[in-house]
């Protein structure tokens, strides 16, 4: 999905974009918005349709309170106090992505019988910018930092497709 008019998309705007099906530019959906009433997601559309939906959010923005979570028969919102079992960075305001890890794995592993759709949004990378050391390659400025975090979600991202492949 491209974002031609839009230099640094909002969170609601990728999120109308990507599940309701919405050009951000016309959406008139910022972040922190409720979703229009009567706009159909593509987690109803799947559902309607004999999909199982299941969707797995670390990102409070897109909270059910906002009506993100039409459609989707179970919406894991992972919560920094419920779910993050140790101390972490007092500037890290979401659940990062290797606390989500075993549940969204466990549900690749074990699929419904039954076609499904998935909605995975993890907010990694986010900053602060702070990848375990074996993912920095070039450096330690800020972009070495966001791209070792780039490489530490893909490494998670890929161990669900690869659960999903087997």
């Amino acid at each position: 999905i491209a974002f031609p008019a839009i230099a640094f998309p909002a969170m609601a705007e990728e999120l109308a974009a990507i599940v309701e099906s919405i050009d951000p530019p016309r959406a008139d959906i910022r972040a922190l918005d409720l979703l229009p009433a009567g706009l159909v997601t593509l987690a109803e559309v799947f559902s309607t349709n004999g999909y199982a939906t299941r969707a797995f959010v670390s990102n409070f923005a897109i909270a059910p309170q906002f009506g993100t979570d039409h459609g989707f028969q179970t919406f894991r919102l992972f919560d920094r106090k419920r779910d993050v079992a140790m101390p972490i960075d007092p500037k890290i305001g979401y659940v990062p992505i290797f606390f989500m890890d075993p549940e969204v794995k466990a549900f690749f592993e074990r699929p419904p019988a039954e076609p499904f759709f998935a909605y995975v949004h993890t907010t990694d990378p986010h900053q602060p910018y702070r990848p375990p050391l074996e993912y920095l390659l070039w450096g330690r400025q800020n972009r070495d930092r966001y791209d070792g975090e780039v490489r530490f979600s893909d490494d998670f991202i890929a161990g669900w497709i690869d659960a999903l492949r087997a």
